[in-house]
């Protein structure tokens, strides 16, 4: 066994440790406000989005929030309303922002769960992932699934694939923005993706993973 653990902030390890119920339930009923003896039971629902042609996108329904103010908060909570009378669409819909880069750097014994979870997801060395498991029991279980999950060999290379794959796109879009590209936001982001993409296929990663780390399209992948 090694001591390799996966960051739960990259998807594919949030994911996974999201497949332990326990787990689940205590990120949930933190993030609703609820208790966990009143959460009867969760079910996952597949996030792909399912594709109508063959050479359509595969999409991840995913929401990303970007706050554009100097608040230390790192915690917010959206609903949707309607602009002139500030009604509530619904009260069924919620949006849920954590922004890591705001965690203060020291927990205090009285931290609530939401810090508690921001804090694990945010981990990257074993004695973080330690200190917080120990405040929280359904921590230390997602914790413990993440142990689980680390050491399995074909997981593990999907997740270093998915690392990989931020990791290019983001150098590739700065590479391209540096070179003074007027239009390099569209440009730079597929031919980074096609790049990616080519070096994630001759490392053996299968198509759907491909197409997953990228969001390239089935007919795009094959012409590589």
């Amino acid at each position: 066994m090694t001591d390799f653990l996966m960051k739960p902030k990259i998807d594919f390890a949030f994911k996974e440790i999201m497949t332990d119920e326990k787990a689940r339930i205590g990120f949930l009923s933190t993030m609703l406000k609820l208790n966990p003896k009143d959460i009867k039971e969760t079910t996952l629902l597949n996030t792909n989005l399912r594709k109508t042609y063959e050479d359509d996108k595969l999409g991840i329904l995913d929401v990303r929030v970007l706050i554009n103010d100097d608040t230390k908060h790192f915690y917010s909570c959206f609903h949707i309303a309607e602009d002139n009378r500030h009604t509530l669409y619904t009260d069924k819909m919620e949006f849920h922002v954590l922004e890591l880069p705001k965690l203060p750097e020291e927990l205090k014994d009285d931290s609530d769960s939401i810090l508690l979870w921001a804090k694990f997801i945010n981990a990257e060395r074993k004695e973080e992932f330690d200190m917080v498991a120990t405040k929280d029991p359904y921590i230390e279980s997602a914790y413990q699934k993440l142990q689980i999950i680390s050491q399995y060999k074909q997981k593990r290379l999907e997740y270093e694939a998915c690392e990989k794959a931020i990791r290019d796109h983001n150098q590739f879009v700065y590479e391209a923005e540096q070179r003074g590209w007027k239009t390099g936001k569209i440009e730079g982001k597929i031919e980074a993706s096609l790049a990616i993409a080519k070096n994630l296929l001759d490392s053996g990663i299968s198509k759907e993973i491909v197409i997953q780390s990228t969001g390239l399209s089935l007919a795009q992948i094959e012409q590589l």
